[in-house]
């Protein structure tokens, strides 16, 4: 068994590096129309300047290229769909474009027989990369951005049916529509942190490394790789990836489930095998090196609790009796097994400890969040308490444990990163 200690770290800020290049207009049959205006005035306005002006062809490339970069750089800068400076850009689009051409016959003569086939190659070319980079042509809405009335899944990716061929869509999103999104929240959330306002007191975390016995890694590693495994002469099968998943999990924390079809049921519980203790005997010692301070329990599966009650008769589950917070609070209770979901919002628990034991990892960050705040920072310093709050988490090595904690810490990087976005507009 090994430990490292963290505190948890800042929040993450998201990055705005791509959050504006994407406003277009509809395309409908008056863009169409005003697009062939626009290229008509384009050509006009190139041959008004270069030769009714007498600005000469260098001086109206250089006026038009200069207009064209301010005028990009506003468009991109801007953080809506104006239609004046957008049409703008593309009128000017059309002056620079065809002052391209004039100066590859007038300068360089360069024949349009030879110019017509290089901007074809160069426009096929662009096309492909937008594919590629996109992986699709239209020009609505691109890369996330969301309109006042979006479409279903306008911001994803649709990325086909699974591979295990049961049809389902997988969606990713767009590689940037996350600041989007925080722009299209900010003016209809608040968000306060009480770290602004109060000194709290970063929760210490130690990270537990727990080693799988051989014969439970071989448990473990059968499940993994063939969906199935043989524990104490039981078979256990799992019949999906979501099936596995969680057997994986059990395993990680030290019993798994049987198939309540092959046998049965004993009373309102299904039957487990236990296939190793050694996240009982990593909570033995923090529960030795807390010297006599009260632990709070987290556990996942009721064969966890099961082997907590065995494990340790002078725990006691959190129940729907009063008494037992009262006792908790009152320093009664050395041991106090909790499911996350059971810790709901407005539960005071912080009189009773400052530490927090994940006996088994979780998925819901809501959930982990939930039993934290029952006696965390917040909840000490209400309490009057100028203490840390000690977060354990028992982490079976190699498994999905390790996978639970990192999507937690992923969860947690999105959900801060969106509270911290609207806490600075």
């Amino acid at each position: 068994m090994t430990t490292s200690s963290a505190v948890l770290g800042d929040a993450a800020v998201p990055s705005a590096s791509r959050r504006f290049i994407n406003k277009v207009p509809e395309v409908t049959f008056w863009f169409w129309a005003i697009k062939i205006m626009c290229t008509t005035i384009g050509e006009t306005a190139a041959d008004y300047l270069n030769v009714d002006l007498g600005f000469g062809l260098t001086n109206t490339t250089y006026v038009a290229g200069s207009l064209l970069a301010l005028l990009l750089l506003w468009q991109m800068a801007s953080r809506r769909y104006i239609p004046a400076l957008y049409w703008s850009v593309v009128v000017v689009i059309s002056v620079f474009g065809t002052l391209i051409t004039d100066n590859m016959t007038d300068h360089f003569n360069i024949p349009l027989t030879t110019s017509a086939p290089i901007f074809a190659t160069i426009l096929a070319a662009v096309f492909g990369i937008w594919y590629l980079v996109e992986r699709t042509l239209s020009i609505i809405k691109p890369d996330g951005y969301f309109e006042p009335n979006p479409e279903p899944n306008e911001g994803f990716i649709n990325l086909g049916p699974q591979k295990d061929g049961d049809g389902r869509i997988s969606w990713t999103a767009k590689p940037f529509a996350n600041d989007q999104i925080h722009e299209r929240l900010a003016d209809c959330s608040l968000s306060l942190n009480p770290a602004d306002w109060f000194d709290l007191k970063k929760p210490i975390v130690n990270v537990i490394q727990v080693e799988l016995p051989a014969k439970a890694r071989r448990v473990y590693d059968d499940l993994a790789k063939q969906f199935f495994a043989e524990i104490e002469g039981k078979e256990v099968e799992a019949f999906s990836a979501a099936a596995k998943s969680m057997k994986l999990a059990q395993c990680a924390s030290g019993a798994v489930y049987l198939n309540p079809d092959d046998y049965g049921r004993d009373g309102a519980e299904l039957k487990f095998v236990e296939v190793h203790d050694a996240k009982l005997d990593a909570l033995a010692s923090v529960v030795e090196e807390a010297g006599g301070a009260p632990v709070l329990v987290a556990y996942q599966f009721r064969s966890d609790l099961h082997r907590l009650q065995r494990a340790f008769p002078q725990g006691r589950q959190l129940d729907a009796d009063p008494r037992t917070i009262a006792d908790w609070n009152a320093g009664r209770i050395p041991l106090l097994f909790a499911h996350p979901a059971s810790a709901g919002h407005g539960l005071n628990l912080q009189d009773g400890g400052n530490i927090i034991v994940f006996f088994s990892q979780t998925w819901n960050l809501e959930h982990h969040d939930q039993i934290l705040e029952r006696l965390g920072p917040v909840r000490q310093l209400q309490a009057g308490h100028d203490r840390p709050v000690y977060l354990h988490y028992l982490v079976a090595r190699d498994t999905l444990d390790e996978t639970m904690i990192s999507r937690l810490d992923g969860k947690r990087s999105v959900q801060d990163a969106l509270m911290e976005y609207v806490r600075r507009r």
